[in-house]
């Protein structure tokens, strides 16, 4: 059986080998949708570097006309070039750091696209797991704009500007004392250190162990406006139960965060210590040159100008340093993600898309995370053209067996044959060609009723077939009388006058969405349960049109529902215990005769009571 790749753990150690590895990285996916962001990045990086030593060089020639009482036209002459300098670098920036702020915000929306599209191509049974579902929430946060691979891309950029910021400081600190240099050096080394240190212990103690507190928090305050269950929220006054749990949530959040920001607070403090014996020092230094080696006062405004510009960039380098690891951990978050296989590999093997046929061999299917089995040793054969239902008690098995014909899910032991070919050697998309489903779950999406039945484009929508489909389900009276009729847009979540469809309703728009489809394969999960009698009733009379010659599989609890099907299959704890026509098994007197004459009953009980 073929197996899905899991992710490798992954440490800061190992992260800062791959720093350069996934800088590229991502500089690549984001060249793949601006070219010029990179070079948008360098003119900004030097002109910041240039601007601040400009600015105090400015302050040097001034304080130096006045000491040296230059002839006033020269000095006017050398501010004005020097200031128009300074002027064209502060536009410069200012017009790049503009540009890149929408660069930014674009950058960052195109790639939470790329991660909304890459979820979708995740194995379903994978999807469902809460360590996938940790992933996504750890990449969802890999894609704001100072985090992952933009958030490693602008922090590179700011310390290659802090570098040749240091670099010019230094350049012109040496002609003072070489000494200072090294001990501004010395200190920012221990910052770094509690900066790296502080950053490291919030990722790895914090970031990553709040994703799964973070989704129940999320849960339970999206509860307040949840639709499907803010009627038994409010009828049942579950407010109570809901605030323990949010509290519960709330509070093992800020447990971690409290322990984050006592570690946080010590390093920081470390760090403004340092700083501290920093700035006496660098004041210390320059008293010292002015009184016992006869400093100019210009050069003393430059010189100190410089020296806080070169502790400044070092102060930066150390900030954006650590930073840019917790970037490049996202960024390795990220790459993860998008890289890592989380499908079944599979051959590629065609399959005849006119037709479909289904065989069980000996199937078992174990969820995961529990014990035990929800099929077991299941067996059986639907020919092409058949019309199956699936009846039993609940937790018998019947949407596990949906689940495994589409695809969602990978049997644990046994086979399954798609016209006599194992399923696990048929990707994704083949299965998809194959199946026309209606869930029992099923929702609508934010766009128009013609979009919701052919999930096409509108230009590409047949609309008089949709016309006939709706009709076929019982849901054209409705429709018509809508004032956009098929072009009417569902719920409100984008259109404040779109209108929500009832239960009934949604189900009878999830039947036409598989007719307009039609493919072989159809796929009826409790497609009625939430109908009227009579919209069910007219239901059934179309079933022989809606499903033709395409094969065919029904769940219901509504057992008069399985007469309209050629066999039925009843399953008992994961079991085949009997299968058959209708009167067969009326006539077998086993389980499947007594559900229905319990059902029966109880309508019969129903009309007495009338």
């Amino acid at each position: 059986m073929n197996k899905v790749r899991f992710k490798r753990k992954v440490d800061l150690d190992m992260l800062r080998k791959n720093l350069i590895k996934n800088f590229f990285y991502s500089l690549k996916i984001i060249r793949k949708y601006d070219k010029t962001y990179a070079l948008n990045k360098l003119i900004i990086t030097l002109c910041e570097a240039t601007i601040a030593f400009s600015a105090a060089y400015l302050i040097k020639i001034a304080v130096s006309a006045i000491e040296e009482n230059k002839d006033f036209k020269d000095f006017i002459f050398e501010i004005a070039i020097y200031s128009a300098i300074t002027l064209a670098l502060y536009i410069i920036t200012r017009v790049c750091n503009n540009l890149s702020w929408a660069k930014n915000y674009r950058l960052s929306i195109l790639l939470r696209q790329e991660r909304s599209v890459r979820t979708l191509d995740i194995d379903y049974e994978v999807l469902e797991r809460p360590e996938t579902q940790d992933e996504i929430e750890k990449v969802a946060r890999a894609t704001g704009e100072w985090n992952g691979p933009l958030g490693l891309i602008n922090r590179a950029f700011y310390i290659m500007s802090s570098i040749l910021s240091f670099l010019i400081a230094c350049a012109i600190v040496v002609s003072v004392n070489p000494l200072l240099i090294i001990l501004i050096s010395v200190l920012a080394l221990v910052k770094m250190f509690f900066e790296n240190t502080d950053k490291k212990k919030m990722k790895t103690e914090f970031s990553d162990k709040t994703p799964a507190i973070w989704r129940r928090i999320s849960y339970v305050n999206n509860i307040a406006t949840n639709f499907g269950i803010g009627k038994d929220v409010r009828v049942y006054r579950m407010d109570q139960f809901i605030e323990e749990e949010r509290k519960k949530s709330t509070n093992a959040f800020l447990d971690l965060l409290k322990k984050s920001n006592r570690k946080s607070n010590f390093y920081q403090g470390a760090i403004r210590i340092v700083s501290m014996l920093d700035t006496l020092m660098i004041y210390g230094f320059m008293a010292y040159e002015v009184i016992n080696h006869n400093m100019s006062i210009a050069t003393f405004t430059f010189m100190v100008s410089s020296i806080f510009n070169l502790t400044g960039s070092l102060y930066s380098i150390i900030f954006n340093n650590s930073w840019l690891l917790r970037a490049n951990a996202e960024t390795e978050d990220y790459r993860v993600f998008m890289e890592k296989n989380y499908v079944i590999e599979k051959e590629t093997d065609e399959i005849d898309e006119k037709e479909v046929s289904i065989e069980f061999k000996d199937v078992y299917y174990s969820y995961y995370g529990q014990e035990g089995y929800a099929l077991n040793g299941v067996s059986f054969k639907i020919n092409n053209g058949e019309k199956i239902a699936l009846v039993g008690y609940n937790g018998a098995g019947k949407t596990t067996i949906v689940k495994l014909i589409s695809g969602f899910y990978h049997p644990t032991k046994g086979q399954i044959l798609i016209n006599g070919k194992d399923i696990e050697t048929l990707k994704r998309e083949e299965i998809d060609k194959l199946i026309s489903s209606s869930y029992q779950e099923s929702l609508n999406l934010a766009y128009s009723i013609g979009e919701n039945v052919a999930m096409l484009p509108k230009k590409e929508i047949d609309y008089e077939k949709v016309d006939k489909i709706l009709k076929l389900v019982g849901l054209d009276k409705k429709v018509n009388e809508l004032p956009n009729k098929v072009d009417t847009i569902l719920t409100r979540d984008f259109d404040d006058k779109g209108v929500d469809l009832s239960g009934g309703e949604t189900q009878k728009l999830s039947i036409a969405r598989a007719i307009y489809k039609n493919a072989p394969l159809f796929i009826f999960d409790e497609p009625t349960s939430a109908m009227d009698a009579i919209s069910e009733s007219e239901l059934y009379e179309n079933f022989n049109e809606i499903t033709k010659n395409n094969t065919t599989i029904y769940i219901s609890h509504r057992l008069s529902s399985a007469k309209f099907c050629d066999r039925i299959i009843v399953l008992d704890h994961g079991k085949v215990s009997e299968m058959g026509t209708h009167k067969e098994l009326i006539d077998k007197n086993g389980e499947y005769k007594k559900l229905f004459e319990m059902q029966s009953e109880y309508y019969k009980g129903g009309e007495s009571n009338e």
